[in-house]
């Protein structure tokens, strides 16, 4: 497909791939390697459901993948369903040529690189715990953003380096226990969503901006909140 659109093979000389509204279904870039200069994807208006295939590649600074159908960063496959996310990812990389892991816990972090992810206007119901924790290298100054139709947040606990996260208007009832793993997050937007009550806010010890408008909170919880 990416030979096919650009015309050509020399994938070491990609910097932007743009391949915005083609139906692409799946993508896989492997080896990664070979993507070594690759910084810009986008793959807007596609209908993936998952970008396993993109988390490997190792300069990767802005990952577009609004309008898309993506549940996960794993495609789900009956096939796997005994196995944790982080022994797919495992297996995943290994099977791609990267180096053999005996233990989970050795695992190299995810697109370590990432500054920017777009995810507005998909359908995620579950964000990879495993992939997030691997995910806490990125030195991000700007912050992903998500605009989706979560149910519920959880997994995101490895993403130290968010300054700025907007989850807006999405279908949220509930954050998770693990959602906010860092203390450096500035500002936060919750509007749209269907919370009905703010738990696990405490560790946000730095933020200075809250958006909450639009959700099912009692004036009372609201006022609990303003120390932040």
């Amino acid at each position: 497909m990416v030979a096919e659109k650009l015309g050509h093979s020399n994938y070491s000389d990609i910097a932007d791939l743009n391949l915005q509204s083609c139906a692409i279904r799946m993508v896989d870039l492997a080896p990664a390697d070979l993507f070594y200069n690759l910084r810009s994807v986008n793959l807007e208006h596609n209908n993936l459901t998952s970008f396993s295939g993109l988390v490997y590649l190792p300069n990767i600074k802005a990952l577009c993948l609004n309008n898309n159908h993506i549940e996960s960063i794993l495609p789900r496959q009956k096939a796997q369903a005994h196995l944790t996310n982080r022994q797919i990812l495992s297996h995943k990389g290994s099977s791609k040529g990267s180096r053999e892991v005996d233990h989970a816990d050795n695992l190299e972090p995810l697109m370590g690189s990432l500054v920017v992810l777009h995810l507005s206007h998909n359908g995620i119901s579950n964000y990879c715990q495993s992939a997030a924790q691997q995910a806490h290298q990125s030195q991000s100054t700007l912050p992903p953003r998500y605009s989706n139709e979560n149910r519920q947040v959880e997994g995101w606990e490895g993403l130290h380096w968010l300054r700025e996260l907007v989850l807006e208007p999405n279908r949220m009832k509930a954050l998770g226990e693990n959602f906010f793993g860092q203390a450096v997050l500035l500002e936060l937007h919750l509007a749209e969503n269907r919370l009905q009550e703010l738990n696990h806010l405490q560790p946000l010890t730095e933020l200075r901006r809250l958006l909450l408008g639009m959700n099912k909170l009692q004036p009372s919880l609201l006022l609990g909140q303003t120390r932040l």
